[in-house]
């Protein structure tokens, strides 16, 4: 169930400070409480994506970028992009399971006073951390800048998130459980064009109001799939169509397909 691969394995050991490669497997072994996800924690997805460079010039160039990486666990991915540009005051990595997010401190020796990233615990459907927004139209927000580490919920950035994270994510839930999330973090996403969704769920999609993004668009596969260990099966040509649909009236885009 362990296994990284090098590029994984370079990473780590930068991050954490270790050099041999069965210290790094101890060390996250240790970390890793839950013999079940040790086969996907710890990879990085999001570095593996077309508009993954896209991403970081949206760190780089624009003024209070916000990336959010919603309910991967330890945040691994959120470390990732911190550690190749994308500011780490900017990026939140939220998770329902607040131990998680304190293990990621655990597996890269870190604490909130060495890592300025924001780790935010939050249960997305509920409406006192993530309300489905009121449709909007595409201006662009001139409010004041919003400080990270002040959150309790991530309703006060609704149409401020320049990039959003949902690896592996829309998986977990029923088909309307799915559809209720897209929205809401449509409602998050900045009508600044090239604000994109991102995510992964069985291989990668991309969801933006850039044309020149949405070439990146890789249909998810249309594969039966059946319930195991409790999780529900993603229904994905719905999935894609709803989150889209959802970006749509968040944006009011007409490039959005």
């Amino acid at each position: 169930l362990y296994g990284l691969s090098s590029e994984e394995a370079a990473f780590f050991k930068a991050q954490i400070g270790i050099d041999h490669d069965e210290d790094l497997k101890r060390h996250i072994l240790e970390v890793a409480r839950y013999p079940c996800i040790h086969g996907t924690v710890f990879s990085l997805n999001i570095s593996s994506y077309p508009v993954y460079e896209h991403i970081l010039k949206l760190g780089g160039e624009r003024p209070d970028a916000v990336l959010l990486d919603l309910g991967y666990r330890f945040g691994v991915d959120a470390r990732k992009a911190a550690a190749d540009g994308f500011p780490a005051e900017n990026i939140i990595a939220s998770n329902i399971i607040n131990e998680f997010l304190e293990l990621g401190h655990e597996l890269f020796r870190t604490t909130s006073s060495l890592y300025p990233g924001c780790f935010l615990p939050g249960d997305g459907f509920d409406p006192e951390f993530l309300s489905v927004a009121a449709q909007r139209n595409n201006m662009i927000s001139s409010s004041p800048t919003i400080d990270l580490s002040s959150l309790k919920s991530l309703n006060p950035l609704h149409g401020h998130i320049s990039a959003i994270n949902a690896t592996r994510l829309f998986h977990l839930f029923t088909e309307d459980k799915q559809l209720h999330l897209a929205g809401a973090l449509a409602g998050l996403l900045s009508a600044q064009p090239g604000s994109v969704i991102c995510d992964y769920q069985g291989s990668p999609a991309v969801y933006s109001s850039n044309p020149s993004i949405s070439k990146h668009v890789t249909p998810l596969r249309q594969a039966s799939k059946f319930r195991r260990g409790g999780m529900l099966a993603l229904l994905h040509l719905r999935h894609l169509i709803a989150l889209v649909k959802a970006c749509c009236l968040a944006v009011h885009s007409s490039h959005m397909y």
